[in-house]
């Protein structure tokens, strides 16, 4: 009789503890879908934000007379200056940590470092990303390693890209 009482007791102990197993994988699950959806919105909103953005500095004046001053090879350190000073702000309000500017060559005309002019942009081998630029597309990259001279390694970075337009309207 103690033997069954004990073997009911452990059967009817597993199956409790089944059934709690399950519902709590089930609340996980659960929680977990939340997550993802929250987190899937955030980044459509973010995405969503940085596309309406970007096309708007890309047509900024400044820009533009840049771009077209600096595609002529005049005055560069100047120009570089004057890039630097005028998009700190819109660098710091939104926490980026620099800024290209990328001929057709794929070769940086400007950039918020020194040590990135005139070199081949890093995103310069994925063309599909500039040949979307390049027909008036603005896009995001996807996320690569890059050089972080602020901590002095590696980081994942994403960029985002606009056409540039000279004063005639054309992309430059």
């Amino acid at each position: 009789v103690n033997l069954a009482v004990v073997a009911m007791f452990l059967l009817v102990f597993l199956i409790i503890t089944e059934k709690m197993k399950k519902d709590v994988e089930v609340e996980v699950g659960k929680s977990l879908k939340t997550v993802l959806l929250t987190t899937q919105q955030a980044l459509s909103s973010w995405r969503g934000n940085i596309l309406s953005t970007t096309p708007f500095w890309a047509d900024s004046k400044i820009i533009g007379k840049s771009t077209e001053i600096l595609l002529k090879k005049k005055n560069l350190k100047l120009h570089q200056t004057q890039l630097r000073e005028s998009l700190s702000t819109i660098l710091k309000t939104h926490d980026y940590r620099g800024y290209f500017i990328v001929g057709k060559n794929g070769r940086n005309l400007a950039s918020s470092r020194d040590g990135n002019l005139n070199v081949t942009n890093l995103l310069y081998s994925d063309q599909g990303f500039f040949r979307k630029i390049w027909s008036g597309e603005s896009v995001l990259s996807r996320p690569i390693k890059s050089d972080d001279v602020l901590t002095g390694g590696t980081q994942v970075s994403m960029f985002s890209g606009s056409p540039i337009h000279n004063s005639s309207g054309e992309i430059i």
